[in-house]
């Protein structure tokens, strides 16, 4: 231990007389090492840290998979659930939610919004997820018979609340006396029974149309077995449908369960023709796997990513340790000669590492906290555990490997040359002229790798900025600017039918009109972008049920003025009149381009006839307009068909306003809810969820402008690095031949000549490296495929953009010292020592 320390003060003292080499090595070390812990920490968050259920492990997502349809996760409903639970012996148990509703929370007189998810009783005890307070549902909780639910007389209990944290800490202050408090949410009372733990998250999938999050949970009040199953011509209502949680029972595999549950489906295939015709199949996945699955090729690319940034980091403190090592030839000689072993004096370089990559790890732990933080701002906002990501135990873990091996890394390769340098040949090279033969062989290597691996990231950097710039230029079928967005849930104690909803909808879209500012008001089901899934099967004239089944498309309530709010363009035919909103005279339908050409291949589908589910018949509705084609679900991907129906032939609970305004969209908030106030209802009418439309577009272009950000600083710190290590090496070449380039300048040679030979062998070392890299990138781009959108990991005008890019960077670094080489007087050369 004496020994050891004596190394370390030693350490010290000859980092200390080399200020400028500690700091360079240092900044270099905690670029790589705190980049790396951040992106690290998002990884272990995301997709490595334990779920908070119990026995995370055992459980799974199902959903159905219509491979007739192309769709890879289509909810389940009711009586599916109920059939699991009777036929599938391989699960302990299922929980099942249809997603959530927006009310007005009313409690001691004061309102604010509220976000309720609907499940099973047994849903949190499935999840095995203890309360923090109170209890969570009892089995059979609050279940109503569907005949009491039909009977007017029959007034039901209050419904059991189950409050989130962070609901309990906003509302009552984490009062543990909420518990037993009867509140009101949109008139209906409920009982607080439970409050959930901080940590609690709902993991999920997005594109679902089912929100992760909710600020409070309610048993569903009828028995899922009452609940209607899409059966024929029968449409699947979104609000008897949902996801399906299952436990697997102790020591029961993933497999065995797979196998039990498409034993299942085959059954319900023979059983029910819509299932049959749409070809079926029950999907299970782990739940944390399939919750984060988007983000899973992102997350790991941008890990590699980092990686190659501490490599090239690596890297270059090694280039510089040899370069020091050299000019510190003559106190290695003398330590030799006076009897220090070759183990002495690999242990003391090896020392000195540790040292630089300790330093290295305390300045990258701040960079990390705040890297952190910038990742939490630019990063997408719907990835799974992103609340849990900070600087915790696993990352600290991370840092303290990574710095080891970064020492490990770029100490081993000066301590090997130490150590196969003989005696004789430590005093011969502590001359003027030493650091040659394979020091320089091993500078010259590792600018080469850096270069490399720059070149890979460059490539990748500029692959994800192609995919963003196609996605920015995608016909979105409506014009986001200048549109503002916000949701209205009618409570169904006083506001009653279809119709009183359609009365009740025309007066708030005539009250939001009359807002100064306001150009034009529409109505929506689900805005395109907002996560919304609602699709109905649909059939063409002539069409057998087995062809409605094989048809699907999304669908959408709207009223007349929505596609004038949203400047979605009317292509031909007319768009729905006021009187439509209103009245239900007869079936009419508005489609888009796509389903157009599909009704009508060679002519004008205005006019044309198109058949809907309703309540178990087809209804025949005819096409009054086609208009452009809108991604409702996503941007990289052509969608499904659309059908728009005039709001009063459905008439949901649950809409969005689209507000064409003039100016900011966010200064008329005031003035449109003060517009709705003014309205004379019985209960109030919540409007949340103010957005503009440019903030649905910016999520759904989130992911990919995210993992650009970082490629591109990753590419950028990466060829800064790599460039500075070719500057540095031939820098040092030139200080080491100056003798050299002194004779050959005596004995005639003139100024171009020695510029073109150290400005080619320059360039020489960054064309291999660039040519390495190149083959990296091909071999690495197949990390990126999926998240590369209208264009191949082989660009051919990002290659060659790299190359141009790699070519001026790096003939400016060589540049430099070819001309100082160029520069020299032959005397004063030759003089060099």
């Amino acid at each position: 231990m004496e020994s050891v320390w004596r190394d370390l003060r030693f350490a010290a003292r000859a980092l200390c007389k080399s200020p400028g080499f500690t700091l360079v090595a240092v900044f270099t070390l905690a670029i790589g090492i705190g980049s790396s812990s951040a992106i690290f920490s998002v990884v272990d968050a995301v997709l490595i840290e334990t779920p908070p259920y119990r026995d995370p492990d055992r459980l799974v997502l199902l959903w159905h998979r219509m491979l007739g349809l192309g769709t890879e996760r289509a909810r389940i409903s009711g009586p599916d659930v109920v059939e699991f639970e009777s036929a599938a012996a391989s699960f302990e148990g299922f929980a099942f939610t249809n997603g959530t509703v927006d009310l007005v929370l009313e409690d001691q007189g004061a309102e604010e919004h509220a976000r309720v998810g609907l499940v099973t009783p047994d849903f949190f005890s499935v999840l095995g997820v203890d309360p923090v307070a109170g209890r969570t549902f009892l089995p059979d909780e609050a279940l109503l018979s569907p005949g009491a639910l039909q009977d007017t007389a029959f007034t039901p209990p209050p419904s059991a609340l189950v409050l989130s944290h962070a609901l309990w800490q906003r509302r009552f202050g984490g009062d543990p006396g909420a518990i037993g408090r009867v509140i009101r949410l949109s008139g209906a009372p409920m009982t607080v029974v439970g409050v959930l733990p901080p940590e609690f998250e709902l993991l999920l999938p997005p594109g679902v149309g089912l929100a992760r999050e909710a600020d409070a949970w309610t048993p569903l009040r009828v028995p899922l077995a009452s609940f209607r199953r899409a059966e024929g011509l029968r449409d699947q209502d979104s609000d008897n449908t949902g996801a399906v949680i299952g436990r697997l029972a102790p020591g029961v595999t993933l497999e065995r369960a797979r196998a039990e549950m498409e034993a299942i489906a085959a059954r319900q295939r023979g059983e029910v023709p819509y299932y049959r015709n749409a070809d079926m199949r029950i999907q299970l996945a782990p739940i944390q796997d399939d919750a984060v699955r988007h983000a899973r090729p992102a997350l790991l690319a941008l890990l590699g990513a980092v990686g190659f940034v501490l490599l090239i980091a690596c890297l270059n403190i090694a280039n510089l340790l040899l370069a020091r090592g050299t000019k510190r030839q003559a106190e290695m000689a003398l330590r030799s000669t006076l009897g220090a072993s070759r183990a002495r004096l690999v242990r003391q370089v090896l020392t000195e590492g540790g040292l630089l990559a300790t330093l290295g790890a305390i300045c990258g732990i701040l960079i990390a906290i705040w890297g952190v933080d910038l990742l939490l701002a630019i990063g997408p906002r719907d990835l799974p555990g992103v609340g849990e990501v900070g600087v915790n135990g696993a990352v600290l873990a991370f840092t303290l490997a990574s710095t080891a091996a970064a020492a490990v890394l770029f100490s081993v390769a000066p301590a090997w040359a130490l150590a196969w340098r003989t005696k004789a040949e430590t005093l011969k090279e502590a001359g003027p002229r030493g650091g040659g033969g394979r020091r320089g062989r091993l500078r010259r290597g590792f600018v080469v790798t850096e270069i490399a691996l720059s070149i890979a990231l460059l490539v990748g950097a500029g692959l994800m900025f192609r995919s963003f710039a196609r996605l920015q230029r995608v016909d979105l079928g409506f014009e986001p600017a200048g549109l503002l967005t916000f949701q209205v849930t009618l409570p169904g104690a006083s506001i009653g039918g279809p119709g009183a909803r359609a009365a009740f909808m025309s007066r708030l879209e005539g009250g939001v009109r009359r807002v100064p500012g306001v150009r034009s008001v529409g109505l929506v089901g689900g805005l395109p972008l907002s996560g919304v899934v609602f699709t109905q099967p649909y059939g063409l004239e002539g069409s057998s049920e087995a062809g409605w089944s094989r048809n699907e498309a999304n669908f959408r309530v709207v009223t007349a003025e929505y596609f004038q709010a949203m400047g979605t363009r009317l292509l031909s035919g007319r768009l729905f009149t006021a009187a439509e909103n209103v009245i239900e005279d007869e079936r009419v339908v508005i489609v888009d381009a796509k389903l157009a050409r599909r009704v009508s291949p060679e002519g004008s589908a205005v006019g044309r006839r198109i058949g809907v589910p309703l309540d178990g018949d087809p209804v025949w509705a005819t096409i009054v307009g086609v208009v452009e084609d809108v991604p409702f679900q996503d941007l990289r991907r052509a969608g499904r068909e659309t059908i728009y129906a005039p709001y009063r032939q459905e008439a949901s609970r649950t809409v969005t306003m689209a507000v064409r305004v003039d100016g900011a969209p966010a200064g008329l908030i005031p003035a449109i809810r003060r517009a709705a106030s003014e309205l004379e209802t019985d209960t109030p009418i919540p409007l949340h969820g103010f957005r503009s439309m440019e903030e649905y577009v910016g999520h759904a272009l989130a992911p990919t402008r995210f993992a650009l950000a970082l490629l591109s600083l990753f590419a950028g710190l990466a060829l800064v690095l790599a460039i500075v290590g070719l500057f540095g090496v031939i820098s040092y070449a030139v200080s080491q031949n100056t003798r050299e380039f002194g004779v050959r300048m005596a004995l005639g040679a003139n100024a171009k000549q020695v510029l073109r030979q150290v400005l080619f062998g320059g360039l020489a070392l960054a064309g291999l490296g660039g040519a390495l890299g190149l083959l990296l990138a091909l071999a690495t781009s197949r990390a990126l495929s999926t998240l590369l959108f209208g264009v191949t990991g082989t660009d051919a005008l990002t290659y060659a953009v790299v190359v141009l890019v790699l070519v001026g960077v790096a003939g400016l670094a060589c540049w430099v010292p070819a001309r100082r080489a160029a520069s020299l007087e032959p005397a004063v050369a030759l003089r060099h020592e």
